[in-house]
C-alpha cells in the first residue's frame, strides 16, 4: 500500500471501535481504503469538524491515487455510508464522515489519544526511508533507498537478525524482532521499500532506522554509509531512479470490482500490480491469472457510443467532456499497440457504436486497423477517425491541446 502520510510525521493514528466493528473496511477497494483513511487522518489530527474540505488534486496527492479512482472512492464511501460529498468550486469537496451504523458524523480525535498503544483494532502506516527527514541532503538518501532492491533489502535484514527468523516469501516477510525476548514473529518487512515495523512496540521505519535502532548513538547520516558499505555500492547514492508512479490506472470487472493496476512511471515505463486477496492493502506485482478487461469496463457496459484510442492517458483526457454523458465511454486496451487484442474485448463492445482514434504513428494506423477488424462481427457501427494537425507520433491528446473539444466533435462528425 502507499503510504498516504508522507512528510506528515505521523506513523499511526487510531480508527474508531465502531468503523472496525462494522466491518465496512474490508469490503472497500483498495484505492477508497487509502482516500478514506486520509480523511480520518485529518479529522483526528487536525482537529478539524468532522466535515472538512480538500482539494480533489490534493486528495489525489496523499492517497496516491488517480481522479477516476477518486471519483470512485468518493461513490464507494457513500455506498456504505462511510461519509458525504459535496462539491464545491475550484476543484473542492467537501467531506462529512459518518459512522456507518448510525449515520452520526465523526468528529476529531478526543484530547489524549495523541499517540495509541498499536493492538489489532487499529492501522498503523509506517514512513519509508525515503519520507523521513534525515541530517543528509533528502534527494541523495531518496535516490540510495530508491536504487535497493528487495533482494538487496533481503539480504540486509538477514544478515542483522537471528539465523532463520525471516519467514516468507516475495516481498512481505515476518520476523522474530531481534530487538526483544520474541517467541512469537511480530515483525513485519515489507522488502519493495525497505520498511519495517515490531507491533510490539520497539519501532519502525526504514534501513536507516533500524541501524540507529541496531547501534545505539549512531546518527543518520552514519548509519546511512554503513549501510551503502554494507551493499558495496556507494554510488547509489547518486542513483536518480525514481520509484513513485506518475499515474496509476484501475482496470475494473463491469461491476466496478478491482483487477489489477496499471502503473505509469517517468521515461514511459509502466508496471503492473494486482490486489492481493491475503492482505486487504497489498499488492501483488504481476497479473498472472487475472481476467484481462478493457480500460473503464463498468463504464463501457452502460454506453451506446464508444471511443477506443491507445493509451489509458489519452482515456483520461478525452472522457472530461463526457463525464455526466452516460451514453458516451472511452476506453483503452492493457499493455499498448502491440499487445493482443482478445475476443473477450470484442465482445464487450457488442452492439456498440465504436470510434476507434489512432496514435500518429505505423504503429497506431495498424492497431486501428487490427481492432476494426476485430469488431466487424460484434460493433453496430465502426468508424476509424485519423485526426488532422497532429505531429509524427502524436495522439488526441496532443490534439486537444491544440482545439477546442467542439473541433474535435466536428471532425468526428464529418467521419460518421
Amino acid at each position: 500500500m502507499s503510504n498516504p502520510f508522507r512528510n506528515t510525521g505521523i506513523t499511526y493514528f487510531q480508527v474508531p471501535d465502531e468503523i472496525i466493528k462494522s466491518g465496512v473496511l474490508a469490503k472497500l477497494r483498495p484505492t477508497t481504503l487509502r482516500a478514506y483513511l486520509v480523511l480520518l487522518f485529518k479529522v483526528q489530527r487536525h482537529s478539524r469538524p468532522s466535515a472538512l474540505s480538500i482539494t480533489d488534486a490534493e486528495m489525489q496527492e496523499l492517497a496516491s491515487i488517480s481522479e477516476n479512482s477518486m471519483t470512485q472512492a468518493r461513490r464507494e464511501m457513500a455506498k456504505f455510508k462511510l461519509a458525504n460529498t459535496q462539491r464545491g468550486r475550484g476543484g473542492v469537496h467537501a467531506y462529512t464522515l459518518l459512522n456507518p451504523s448510525t449515520g452520526a458524523p465523526i468528529g476529531p480525535a478526543q484530547p489524549g489519544i495523541a499517540k495509541p498503544q498499536l493492538n489489532a483494532a487499529q492501522v498503523t502506516t509506517e514512513p519509508t526511508a525515503r519520507e523521513l527527514k534525515p541530517t543528509i541532503p533528502s534527494e541523495p538518501f531518496k535516490n540510495f533507498v530508491a536504487a535497493l532492491t528487495p533482494q538487496q533489502i533481503r539480504r540486509f535484514f538477514e544478515a542483522h537478525s537471528p539465523a532463520g527468523t525471516l519467514k516468507g516469501s516475495g516481498t512481505q516477510l515476518v520476523a522474530r524482532c531481534p530487538f526483544h525476548a520474541d517467541e512469537n514473529p511480530s515483525m513485519s518487512i515489507d522488502l519493495e521499500h525497505g520498511l519495517w515495523n515490531c507491533h510490539a512496540g520497539c519501532g519502525s521505519g526504514g534501513l536507516v532506522d533500524w541501524q540507529m535502532l541496531r547501534l545505539p548513538g549512531l546518527k543518520r547520516n552514519q548509519a546511512a554509509r554503513a549501510i551503502a558499505e554494507f551493499f558495496g555500492k556507494r554510488d547509489l547514492i547518486q542513483s536518480r531512479r525514481s520509484t513513485r508512479a506518475e499515474a496509476v490506472y484501475p482496470y475494473t470487472d463491469e461491476d466496478g470490482v478491482l483487477l489489477f493496476d496499471v502503473l505509469r512511471y517517468s521515461g514511459a515505463e509502466f508496471r503492473v500490480r494486482r490486489p492481493d486477496p491475503k492482505n486487504l492493502n497489498g499488492y501483488i506485482r504481476d497479473v498472472e491469472g487475472v481476467r484481462m478487461v478493457l480500460y473503464r469496463l463498468s463504464q463501457v457496459g452502460k454506453a451506446t457510443i464508444i471511443f477506443v484510442v491507445e493509451g489509458e492517458k489519452d482515456a483520461d483526457r478525452l472522457s472530461q467532456p463526457f463525464e455526466n454523458n452516460p451514453d458516451v465511454a472511452v476506453t483503452t486496451s492493457p499493455f499498448g499497440a502491440k499487445a493482443k487484442w482478445r475476443e473477450s474485448y470484442s465482445k464487450a463492445l457488442t452492439g456498440k457504436r465504436v470510434i476507434i482514434i489512432p496514435d500518429n504513428d505505423p504503429p497506431g494506423f495498424a492497431h486501428a486497423d487490427k481492432v476494426a477488424a476485430a469488431l466487424k462481427d460484434h460493433a453496430s457501427e465502426i468508424h476509424v477517425v485519423k485526426l488532422p494537425d497532429l505531429g509524427p507520433g502524436e495522439d488526441v491528446s496532443d490534439y486537444l491541446d491544440k482545439h477546442s473539444f467542439q473541433e474535435f466533435l466536428a471532425e468526428i462528425n464529418k467521419k460518421l
